[in-house]
């Protein structure tokens, strides 16, 4: 087997070893010569050639040298040069603690495309060369097929380096519209902020805060660090491949509870409108005279002595307006006057009695006769002159009197500590005259003691009165949430995913989701359903004031058009968890690196 070294030379050299030559652009390569010329190691036509001159079998003979070609300086290995490499593998590269790719038992980590990596020496193998090279944690052999070197890896990595600017030497650093102190400050960042930097103009580095907010800061308080993607160790990416592994299957599932909650919401949805809708479908009529007195022929009834109300789908009776009565304001007829009441296709009647009057004049009891007559007492002449007087029987007034209490609960779902107000209970009264009329219709003016009180955990029993009657209406009300417990469980599950990627659009705490999606996967965990976009969030929660925030909470912030544009999530202790961008992944930050526009609760 021919040597591993290399010597390149203009013009041809005999050497007295078996050798092989091959010509290279008018360069004639020479194996054997148990040298490396550096110049020469990383060109691609010489690694080419040196690939063919390895496959010749060495001549059988040997050729003496002429004095003029023989050497017999011993080649010397150079220093090697520090130099960048970067990935440019379809997959990956594996990195091996040998120069050497038969087998697996020598791989011990991974370079995926573009990660970088620092050579130390080179090492041509019967397989091509091999870089001796450090990446992060991983110190080893990578086969050199698979890496760009040089100008080209430069260029790479000055196009594609996060740079990472920290705020150093000062307290407080403006952040201002524009590349000088003559523009208005924005913000203000804190000694050890760290933000993308996205460029440089008259001294100022152009920053990224989020994605949707970046300012000028001096560069003479910033420190700028370059960061590049570098090789895995095994361990690593098993545990990345765990990650991700349970990531996915968290994803899918909640994937499919956010399609079951989507399915329950839909059903709730459906119930609730068609609740509504039989809650203001009547399905029936009942009309009632609650007129005051007897009825005599001739008499009428007004409208104000009917009531009339509707049976709704919902079994809920209401008074109804609209409705049409045919005999309101007629002469009654002696005896049973039958009234109608129409109300679109519905129909209701009543009868009202309607008695003769009495016109025969009353005997007078008889009196002792007196001996004066009284002051007030007619005259003969006006006995003799005055005509009978006609006396009508009054009857006695008809009294409508409740006789039953209904009532029923109207709020929402209460929680311990939430009060119950009047306007959530409705009560319906049944009233009678005992005779033959009755009615239902809603009450008011009733009674109950639990009213805006705070609610024990469980079932309250609402004592109702009216005129007498009683309902017991029973409210439960649910646990309250722990919020503290829940707050502190939501924040754990938050800052485990801190420095993982930025993705726009992205679905992944793990590999990848910008501001909305990160909120809403980490609430997601919890079994709360947010909006995806930062501007459709806000409306998710209740909107409180700075003073009120808690961990867990969300921060808004708009771009200069007052538009939100950026969610953030509060971790107490004046700092925010955030995905902020693609250089700057998933950060934690001063709550006060901005101004947030609002401020709202999940858990509250």
């Amino acid at each position: 087997m021919l040597s591993s070294a290399l010597v390149i030379s203009t013009t041809p050299i005999t050497v007295t070893t078996s050798q092989a030559t091959v010509t290279v652009e008018e360069e004639t390569v020479i194996a054997g010569a148990g040298a490396l010329v550096e110049d020469y190691v990383h060109d691609e036509k010489v690694r080419s050639a040196v690939r063919q001159l390895l496959e010749i079998e060495p001549e059988t003979t040997t050729q003496e040298p002429t004095t003029e070609e023989t050497t017999t300086e011993e080649p010397t290995e150079p220093a090697p040069v520090t130099t960048y490499i970067v990935s440019i593998a379809e997959k990956y590269v594996n990195v091996r603690s040998t120069p050497s790719a038969s087998g697996s038992e020598n791989i011990i980590g991974k370079m995926y495309p573009g990660a970088v990596g620092v050579v130390s020496s080179t090492e041509l193998m019967p397989d091509g060369y091999w870089y001796l090279m450090q990446s992060g944690s991983v110190t080893g052999y990578v086969k050199a097929d698979f890496f760009i070197i040089g100008e080209e890896a430069d260029a790479y990595m000055a196009a594609n380096a996060r740079n990472i600017g920290t705020v150093v030497g000062t307290e407080l650093l403006n952040v201002r519209s524009g590349p000088s102190t003559a523009y208005d400050v924005i913000a203000q960042l804190g000694q050890g902020d760290q933000y993308a930097i996205a460029g440089v103009e008259n001294d100022f580095y152009l920053i990224q805060l989020d994605e949707s907010f970046s300012g000028y800061v001096y560069a003479g308080y910033v420190t700028v660090t370059s960061t590049y993607k570098t090789a895995i160790t095994l361990d690593e990416e098993r545990i990345a491949i765990e990650k991700a592994a349970e990531e996915e299957a968290a994803r899918l599932a909640a994937i499919e509870a956010e399609r079951l909650a989507e399915e329950e919401a839909s059903r709730l949805a459906a119930e609730a409108a068609e609740r509504e809708r039989l809650a203001n479908t009547v399905v029936g009529i009942s009309a009632y005279y609650i007129g005051s007195g007897n009825k005599y022929a001739g008499d009428v009834v007004d409208i104000t002595e009917l009531s009339v109300v509707g049976n709704y789908g919902d079994g809920s009776v209401k008074p109804l307006m609209g409705w049409a009565c045919a005999q309101v304001g007629a002469p009654l007829a002696e005896g049973e006057n039958v009234f109608v009441v129409s109300y679109e296709s519905f129909s209701a009647s009543f009868s009202v009695l309607a008695a003769t009057p009495t016109t025969e004049p009353t005997t007078p009891a008889p009196t002792e006769p007196q001996t004066e007559p009284s002051s007030d007492a007619p005259s003969s002449e006006q006995e003799a002159t005055a005509p009978p007087t006609e006396t009508t029987v009054q009857p006695a007034a008809q009294t409508f009197t409740c006789c039953g209490l209904l009532a029923a609960y109207a709020g929402t779902v209460k929680y311990e500590g939430q009060t119950v107000s009047r306007s959530e209970i409705e009560v319906c009264g049944a009233f009678s005259n005992y005779i033959d009329y009755a009615y239902n219709a809603y009450v008011y003016d009733w009674e109950c003691a639990q009213l805006d009180m705070p609610l024990p955990h469980g079932d309250t029993v609402f004592h109702i009165t009216y005129q007498g009657q009683s309902y017991d209406l029973v409210i439960n009300a649910y646990a309250a949430p722990t919020d503290d417990s829940l707050r502190s469980q939501i924040v754990s599950y938050a800052v485990q995913f801190l420095g993982n990627p930025y993705v726009y659009g992205g679905n992944s705490l793990v590999d990848g989701t910008d501001c909305s999606g990160f909120v809403k996967l980490v609430y997601q965990h919890f079994g709360y359903t947010l909006y995806r976009s930062s501007a459709q969030q806000v409306n998710n929660g209740r909107i409180i004031s700075y003073s009120e925030m808690q961990p867990g909470d969300l921060l808004f912030y708009t771009n200069s058009n007052g538009v939100i544009g950026h969610v953030a999530m509060y971790i107490g202790e004046g700092k925010i968890i955030h995905a902020a961008n693609e250089t700057l992944g998933i950060i934690i930050s001063n709550v006060t690196y901005r101004t947030p526009a609002y401020v709202t609760t999940i858990v509250g």
